[in-house]
């Protein structure tokens, strides 16, 4: 008798340990929150040959574990994997991932469930046509469902001959939308302001031929 019961308290035990171990490994999403830099959640592996796919990467046992808020990868021709587990306790299902780093040549983006199957995946870069997004924006952007209380697992491959960093944004749908939006309009008023400037400028210099007009259009055009 007190042999099951031991049993059955260790049994609880490694259940909880590892309830709590996915839990600081994982990103959870239970509130408003934005989470933004959070490399100290992901693994890291480095494919040098750069042939690997998804479904070799989900059995590889030699991805490293980052601290670094901003994960910098550094220059080079590696194909490079980055995982990260998300646990979502919210009601909210609708949820965006951005990589604000326009410049990565290659970009494949994979969302796989508690059993290792492949929920969504999207391939995106800057060598591929801009056609291929599903968002007219320079930050890559990928919107997806999680369903409450169900744990997924994201991996993404990225590839480039230019300096790779993931500082990596997550959060509600609705939320990043309204960011999108309103960094838009914050655009759209610099780009007004810039405009009116450079054509204001341009005027004078044909009414008054003074050359330090023309200086600060191109001043203008350049810094635009």
């Amino acid at each position: 008798m007190i042999k099951k019961v031991i049993i059955c308290f260790l049994s609880v035990l490694f259940l909880l340990l590892g309830k709590v171990s996915y839990s600081q490994d994982a990103v959870i999403l239970d509130t408003n929150k934005i989470e933004r830099n959070f490399g100290n959640k992901l693994s890291l592996y480095t494919d040098s040959q750069g042939l690997k796919t998804i479904s070799d990467v989900t059995s590889e046992v030699n991805f490293v574990r980052l601290h670094n808020d901003v994960p910098n990868l550094g220059t080079s021709n590696n194909a490079y994997w980055l995982k990260f587990n998300v646990l979502n306790t919210s009601k909210s299902k609708d949820y965006i991932l951005q990589l604000p780093l326009p410049t990565i040549d290659y970009l494949d983006f994979y969302l796989l469930d508690d059993q290792n199957q492949l929920v969504a995946h999207e391939k995106v870069g800057d060598r591929l046509p801009y056609s291929r997004r599903n968002f007219d924006n320079p930050i890559y952007t990928f919107r997806f469902d999680l369903s409450t209380g169900k744990k997924y697992a994201i991996y993404l491959r990225l590839k480039g001959g230019e300096q790779l960093q993931a500082p990596l944004i997550l959060g509600k749908g609705s939320d990043l939308i309204n960011e999108i939006s309103n960094s838009f309009m914050i655009f759209g008023i610099y780009i007004g302001i810039v405009s009116v400037m450079f054509i204001y400028n341009l005027f004078l210099y044909i009414s008054t031929k003074d050359k330090s007009y023309l200086y600060y259009i191109v001043y203008i055009f350049v810094i635009a």
